[in-house]
């Protein structure tokens, strides 16, 4: 929004007396400027020093607009990510904020790495407050290739069958660790899905030759066929040279 690229710079400078006159004059009834306000405490160069004026602008903020999200989650993201308890704590009580609260508002990608970082107390804080295990995160987990994020999901959660676009993203992308991961708690990749098999053979295109490696090591064939074509046929008519020589070497009658 072309009006708020004022907010935007002034708090990326942390230009404190700007943004309160911008305040003054209205620039929040665009919630694109309550973000980039909420949001001052990631900017590059935010520190301690900067805490209590930050504070000081989300309370004149509020007393304007009322409570908002965009207010509040950017700086409950940005002290869970590090593991920071007691600036979580501290706030909690100065916007009277519940436990319940703090943890909905903590976005699944940083529980990710909360996962990964091996910060245990935020996370006991997080899954003690929110159940935060469901499909769409479990399904981010397997395309995404976060292994130690899904080895937490199966010991602490009954998910245990991702959506076939979140296995078929993993195989593109060569993240065989998930699948892996998936196939030693049954999941089924010697069905010979053409789904499947499209997306490896694109993947020689980009990625290389892992994705198709890896179904051809779990029962599928160079025979196979996709959208109603062999895997030559489909190389041939992509233009796919590498995929086609790919096949006449390995093809076996």
């Amino acid at each position: 929004v072309k009006g708020s690229r004022p907010m935007l710079n002034a708090c990326k400078r942390f230009n404190y007396d700007v943004i309160r006159a911008l305040v003054e004059f209205g620039a929040l009834s665009m919630p694109i400027a309550r973000k980039y306000l909420g949001s001052l405490c990631d900017y590059r160069g935010f520190d301690k020093t900067d805490k209590e004026r930050y504070f000081a602008l989300l309370d004149y903020a509020i007393e304007i607009t009322g409570r908002d999200d965009d207010y509040f989650e950017p700086y409950i993201n940005n002290r869970a990510a590090v593991g920071d308890l007691p600036a979580l704590t501290e706030f909690k009580e100065h916007y009277e904020l519940t436990d319940d609260y703090i943890a909905r508002h903590v976005y699944p990608r940083i529980i990710f790495e909360i996962i990964k970082d091996k910060r245990e107390d935020m996370l006991a804080y997080i899954t003690s407050n929110r159940e935060w295990i469901d499909k769409t995160c479990f399904d981010s987990a397997v395309a995404g290739g976060e292994e130690e994020v899904l080895e937490y999901m199966l010991d602490h959660s009954e998910l245990y069958e991702p959506s076939r676009q979140a296995v078929a993203t993993a195989l593109f992308a060569g993240r065989t660790g998930v699948l892996d991961m998936l196939s030693d708690i049954g999941y089924d990749f010697e069905g010979r899905d053409g789904f499947f098999l499209e997306k490896a053979c694109r993947a020689t295109l980009s990625t290389g030759f892992k994705p198709l490696e890896y179904l051809l090591a779990h029962g599928y064939k160079l025979t196979d066929s996709y959208r109603g074509r062999t895997v030559l046929e489909n190389a041939l008519a992509d233009g796919n040279f590498k995929l086609t020589q790919y096949v006449r070497d390995n093809l076996t009658e």
